[in-house]
């Protein structure tokens, strides 16, 4: 899935002409979108394109392309909705990832590379 920014609007939530990682008319692979009652994301690979990628708010953008990876899943529990490559579902992934966990580093680098080839085959 491919997205354009439109708007900008800061982590406070507010609307701003400029932040460090996603311009304006800027295009994006999404890497994983999550909502539960609280929150909507999605995550991307903004400008610096720096692993993990960053997390904004989906009304700054608008699809480019819409094709699902073939290689996402998506999971249902709690009231949390997570749409991502399959390997990323489990529990404590973001947790161990962030704890520097090779296995769980090694998840994210397949999951992004697979996402990252088959976008650019689009």
């Amino acid at each position: 899935m491919i997205i354009r920014c439109v708007r900008i609007i800061s982590p406070q939530g507010e609307p701003t002409d400029a932040y460090p990682g996603v311009h304006v008319g800027g295009q994006y692979v999404v890497l994983e979108t999550y909502s539960d009652a609280e929150v909507y994301y999605i995550r991307i690979l903004g400008d610096s394109d720096e692993s993990p990628g960053t997390l904004w708010n989906p009304s700054m953008f608008e699809t480019v392309d819409p094709r699902i990876p073939t290689r996402w899943t998506m999971t249902l529990e709690d009231g949390r909705l997570r749409v991502a490559p399959s390997s990323w579902h489990r529990v404590g992934f973001w947790n161990d990832y962030f704890d520097r966990n090779p296995g769980a580093i090694a998840d994210f680098e397949e999951g992004k590379a697979a996402t990252l080839a088959e976008s650019a085959s689009l």
